[in-house]
């Protein structure tokens, strides 16, 4: 009798996981086609870089800090990582003593980064948007392309490293998750298969992702479900050990999720936060946000882990690249004690133009 109920239970959760990904695929391919469609808000002939007070800004974080950790805030935001890699953010980086440059990039990155920046000629098409899943447009891969190669380019001594370890070996990755999935009761499995196929088919209709291609997988399986939750969770143990294993200052440039204090509080806390401070090394945390729309998200997120039980915190500081109404620096800070920063950098940037005002001192007849 019980073996009947449970080949009822998972009889019940496949068909409910076949009607999920019809229902899906029925309204994705139906009027809602156009309503999914991704939305690109993007400028090409914009240059999209940190303004003066941003780099006296970045200049002084980057000179206290052993770390510093710049979180993107929208994978799907071209501007955020432009901004991050344009060559006046990268010298200003260079200046305050950073050399090393952590991206969230796969180990096959790597040779394509070391010939940029030693001027060898590259047969990697759309370079480091080649595994940027986020982007949409051609535009917007050039873009981001482009404005990379210009910044590794122009200064030699900042290296660029592919960082993110958990592609070092796609077969543990996959096995993980699978791992996770069997354990999950039959109704939960199904949700998590309608949750993962409705996103895939997203992918495979418009060609990238966007926030968009969570809302249907969404309705099927809502967000706290136990996928969203234990599979698909970040484990940046290996990352972060490997980020650590370089010697000197660096800058991390990740999802702003990385940078939660926890992701995981069953097994711990395994985000880059927690991790990269662990030998007393110093970390400060800067989001990057193309606007309040990108904060608003993050927010969100972070509300939505304090729902369930986790732990997370926000940035020390965000900074704008395209400075909201009413804040013309496009710096917010969050954590008191980068106010002193922010004021200094004030106070560097009046005195500097007090003294080009004033012009040179007047030659001396001997």
């Amino acid at each position: 009798m019980p073996e009947q109920k449970q080949k009822g239970r998972l009889m019940r959760a496949f068909k409910k996981a076949v009607a999920g990904s019809f229902i899906f695929s029925v309204l994705a391919t139906g009027s809602s086609y156009f309503l999914l469609k991704p939305n690109v808000d993007f400028d090409p002939d914009k240059e999209y870089k940190p303004n003066k007070i941003q780099r006296e800004f970045l200049s002084l974080t980057a000179k206290k800090y052993h770390y510093l950790a710049l979180g993107d805030s929208g994978h799907n935001k071209p501007e955020i990582q432009m901004f991050a890699l344009h060559k006046d953010t990268v010298r200003t980086l260079a200046d305050a003593g950073k050399k090393n440059y952590f991206l969230e990039q796969p180990p096959a990155s790597q040779p394509y980064f070391d010939a940029v920046r030693n001027n060898k000629p590259t047969s990697m098409r759309d370079g480091i948007a080649a595994h940027h899943s986020w982007l949409c447009s051609i535009e917007e891969k050039k873009g981001l392309h482009e404005t990379f190669e210009t910044g590794s380019r122009s200064n030699h001594d900042m290296r660029f490293i592919s960082a993110d370890t958990r592609l070092n070996n796609p077969k543990q990755e996959r096995d993980k998750k699978n791992a996770a999935f069997n354990n999950l009761s039959a109704i939960e499995r199904a949700r998590a298969a309608a949750y993962i196929l409705g996103i895939r088919t997203y992918i495979d209709l418009y060609g990238c992702l966007t926030p968009k291609a969570f809302i249907l997988p969404s309705l099927i399986a809502p967000k706290n479900n136990i996928y969203a939750t234990n599979i698909d969770s970040i484990d940046d143990t290996h990352t972060g050990k490997y980020i650590t294993s370089y010697d000197g200052p660096g800058v991390v440039l990740f999802g702003a999720a990385h940078f939660f204090n926890s992701v995981t509080t069953d097994k711990g806390n395994k985000s880059l936060r927690t991790i990269l401070p662990d030998n007393g090394k110093s970390l400060a945390v800067l989001n990057i946000a193309r606007d309040t729309d990108d904060k608003e998200t993050v927010e969100y997120i972070i509300d939505n882990i304090h729902e369930e039980g986790k732990q997370a915190q926000m940035p020390d500081a965000i900074l704008y690249v395209l400075p909201p109404k009413g804040n013309p620096d496009g710096i917010e800070i969050i954590n008191p004690e980068m106010q002193k920063l922010y004021d200094q950098a004030k106070e560097n940037l009046r005195q500097r133009m007090k003294k080009n005002q004033s012009g040179p001192e007047p030659h001396k007849i001997s």
